[in-house]
């Protein structure tokens, strides 16, 4: 019976997948140290002033600070790494002739790559789940913690989508602003707020300022206000006052987030909610799509790599080689990043601007080796 690695190389020689899996695990696990060791005391060097500012601020807050800045950094650059680990390996094995010795010995280009596609396939799933699983959650207490100028008291415990600050949603002619928004069961607490009532012909025929608020079941009740008429130019105090507004609460608590530090779940839930409103979803739809996809722009660095491996050898040295293959892999970020772009403006459908990068990058990359088989 054929092992598993000659289900990759196509025959039966699984130390040599072996082989190929191990250099390319290892020289990624270097390269991705290097370069959160790099980043990481970059963006300390500009933090550092703002982390020990606040009164009782220690070295523990510097410590916090790594531990949940790292998680965010590491799943941002694991397919670059990913993609210079394969050009470097690759670059090697062709200097050193062992490319041309295994294709000698009858294999193919596709098969040489297989075990770093199939070493890939793996890293982009386990990214995906580290991403879900540790370094959203990261992200969304870090972005907490910056909002309370990283106060040393600041608790990171709870669940940080019950407490939304700086809100700010517009909706049918009605701007709702409010400096925070907690939520209890049912119920939305609102403090700070500011509310702008458009007029049919335009601007503003009334603004109320509140100090407190709350929504229940789609109605909200504002306390101690002060509401002034811009066309009468008068303002009365006011103890309270009923508002239904097409406002839902889970509006209040995206709006003010980042989509990028939501679970997935707290995406579908706000994308369900604007579709039954009728507010444009686009730009949440692209964030929740590209969140599958993205880890999987792995899958096609071992495609950029193989011009490292096998082509433009007389055309230029290995420097050279490198450095194309480089370029072609830093274009697919940024051909992702205008996709991605485009699909949060809802110039392209968000399902379109989340595959097309892959589907693109893989089609030019398998016709490639494909051509030099």
């Amino acid at each position: 019976m054929r092992s598993w690695g000659g289900y990759l190389v196509g025959v039966d020689r699984p130390i040599l997948v072996r082989r190929l899996l191990r250099l390319f695990f290892w020289r990624w696990v270097l390269i991705l140290l290097v370069i959160l060791g790099v980043l990481q005391v970059l963006d300390l060097l500009s933090k550092a002033d703002d982390l020990l500012a606040p009164a009782g601020a220690t070295q523990a807050a510097v410590w916090r600070y790594l531990e949940l800045r790292l998680p965010e950094l590491t799943s941002q650059f694991t397919p670059f790494a990913a993609l210079l680990s394969v050009l470097i390996v690759l670059m090697g094995l062709s200097n050193s002739n062992e490319v041309t010795a295994m294709r000698v010995g009858g294999l193919s280009a596709m098969r040489i790559l297989a075990p770093f596609l199939f070493g890939c396939a793996l890293m982009a799933l386990a990214h995906f789940g580290f991403h879900e699983l540790v370094a959203q959650p990261a992200s969304a207490r870090l972005a907490a913690w910056e909002s309370a100028k990283y106060e040393p008291s600041f608790s990171l415990t709870g669940k940080l989508s019950d407490v939304s600050a700086n809100v700010f949603v517009a909706e049918s002619g009605i701007i709702l602003k409010a400096g925070r928004a907690t939520r209890l069961g049912d119920i939305v607490q609102l403090s700070d707020v500011t509310l702008y009532e458009r007029a049919p012909e335009g601007g503003f025929k009334r603004v109320v300022f509140a100090k407190t608020g709350a929504l229940r079941n789609g109605r909200y009740d504002l306390h101690d206000l002060r509401s002034l008429t811009l066309s009468k130019g008068q303002a009365v105090s006011i103890a309270d006052e009923m508002f239904f507004l097409p406002i839902s609460a889970d509006r209040l608590f995206a709006r003010s987030r980042d989509p990028e530090r939501s679970t997935l779940g707290e995406l579908s839930r706000l994308i369900s909610s604007m579709r039954t409103e009728g507010s444009p979803s686009t730009e949440l739809e692209t964030v929740f799509w590209r969140r599958f996809f993205r880890p999987t722009g792995a899958l096609v660095m071992p495609f950029m790599g193989a011009v490292a491996g096998f082509g433009l050898a007389r055309r230029g040295g290995a420097v050279f080689r490198l450095l194309i293959g480089g370029a072609l892999g830093f274009s697919y970020f940024v051909f992702d990043s205008v996709l991605a772009s485009l699909g949060e403006l809802g110039v392209i459908a968000p399902l379109f601007a989340a595959t097309a990068p892959l589907a693109v990058y893989a089609a030019l990359g398998l016709a490639f080796v494909l051509s030099i088989d």
